[in-house]
């Protein structure tokens, strides 16, 4: 009999928890949108993730991630979960597709060609689609991606600084194409994340592409960056470093 309540204890924790994942992931379906619109003769898509918090009246902050070189805004999503963070810090995120790829500048290294497309244009027409069908802040309107993503986010700042309060970006520097033509109207506030041995992004530069130095100088002299702060994070990886 202690056999048999064992068994049916456990088949009961087992139902309960894929109950439990069942309901998480209705719940984060529920609160991810779907939307598309036609621009310069093509059909754009996007998804939109509203936070627990959201209401007609919220006048939330609106984050834009740009997903990576070779990947799907999907991929990108379930890989960053920015959505948790959202739903804490309260802000919409919009996970906007490339053609596949953005075109921010990175083509300039003929190892990553991306399409002939106004992608400055489509962010432009995107946030005003989203500002039509959701109570968004549009004085806090910000930009962040990986690797392309965070090409494409210095682009934005250079380009559609009228827009964008400011970005972060992961392991992406400024084009040289970009920083040649970048006309940014106000001081750009900027986070930027690298690694040291990033094998596509190389932390030198390589053709086409500044330095991750050279990136972060362009926008301590833009912004006009008098003091100098630094601060040493403790190594919270062990595991995977030593």
């Amino acid at each position: 009999m202690k056999n048999h309540y064992h068994s049916v204890s456990k088949q009961i924790s087992i139902i309960f928890i894929t109950l439990c994942m069942f309901l998480i992931q209705s719940v984060l379906h529920a609160q991810i949108q779907e939307g598309n619109f036609d621009f310069d003769g093509r059909n754009r898509k996007y998804m939109v993730f509203l936070p627990e918090n959201y209401t007609d009246t919220s006048n939330l902050p609106l984050v834009i991630y740009l997903h990576s070189y070779g990947w799907t805004a999907y991929q990108d999503k379930d890989y960053s979960k920015l959505y948790e963070v959202a739903d804490t810090a309260g802000f919409i995120i919009t996970y906007p597709s490339g053609i596949p790829n953005w075109n921010s500048g990175i083509s300039y290294n003929y190892r990553f060609p991306t399409p002939d497309v106004d992608d400055v244009g489509f962010i432009n027409a995107l946030i005003d689609t989203l500002d039509e069908h959701y109570s968004i802040d549009l004085n806090k309107v910000y930009a962040c991606g990986y690797f392309n993503g965070g090409f494409m986010t210095y682009k934005l700042a250079c380009q559609l600084s009228n827009r964008i309060a400011a970005i972060a970006s992961v392991s992406g520097v400024l084009s040289v194409s970009t920083a040649d033509s970048c006309n940014a109207t106000h001081p750009m506030p900027v986070l930027h994340f690298h690694g040291t041995t990033d094998y596509y992004v190389p932390y030198d530069g390589t053709t086409g592409w500044l330095s991750v130095d050279q990136t972060i100088q362009h926008w301590v002299t833009f912004n006009n960056c008098k003091n100098k702060n630094s601060s040493t994070l403790p190594d919270l990886d062990k595991q995977l470093y030593g």
